[in-house]
């Protein structure tokens, strides 16, 4: 399975997403401007192939806008606005939807803890980054939750420049395997243009 580590000419992802426990709390860090994005931000994904479907299963892409993201397998749900493709160990979960601007981002990552009954969240600084080789505009970061179990939990953000913009998020129990998260990671990573 393919994932978002560094390949040549390539940003390690996994450390733009790093857990934060000093991020701030809810939809703080995403106020962003993905307009002052520009083409030295680091490239993450242009050099690895997209995640490698589990066997028996093939990769498709999902429509998002002005944008297609890659599904290796995982279970489509269309809910609340969302497309949720939760990870088959019920440990973790994606969820992508189109914003237009900072104030739908805001209102988006709200109803994205609120669908999946997350408390506390935390994000991280977000970090400019341009995904894949179409090296397209983006903010990544990471940080913490508490899920509705009461337990800590881990998540990971993405805002893709778009038309409309997508919101990307994930979020994992803590004792979800890493490998959820370099799924995660390739999945946000291989996001590509129409």
């Amino acid at each position: 399975m393919a994932t978002a580590s560094a390949a040549a000419g390539d940003e390690d992802a996994s450390k733009l997403v790093d857990d934060s426990s000093s991020g701030e709390q809810n939809e703080g860090a995403l106020n962003v401007d993905l307009g002052k994005i520009d083409d030295k931000a680091p490239a993450i994904g242009a050099k690895e192939p997209p995640p490698a479907p589990k066997a028996g299963e093939k990769l498709t892409w999902l429509d998002a806008g002005s944008f297609e993201i890659p599904n290796p397998g995982l279970k489509k749900v269309d809910q609340g606005g969302f497309t949720m493709m939760p990870f088959p160990d019920n440990k973790s979960g994606l969820v992508f939807r189109g914003v237009k601007d900072n104030a739908e981002l805001k209102k988006v990552t709200t109803d994205f803890l609120t669908a999946l009954k997350l408390k506390s969240a935390k994000f991280g600084k977000a970090k400019a980054v341009l995904l894949g080789p179409d090296k397209i505009p983006a903010v990544i970061g990471g940080g913490s939750v508490v899920g509705h179990d009461g337990k800590p939990g881990k998540l990971m953000f993405g805002v893709i420049r778009g038309t409309p913009n997508i919101f990307m998020a994930m979020g994992a129990n803590q004792d979800a395997p890493p490998d959820d998260f370099k799924l995660a990671l390739a999945i946000l990573t291989h996001v590509k243009k129409k």
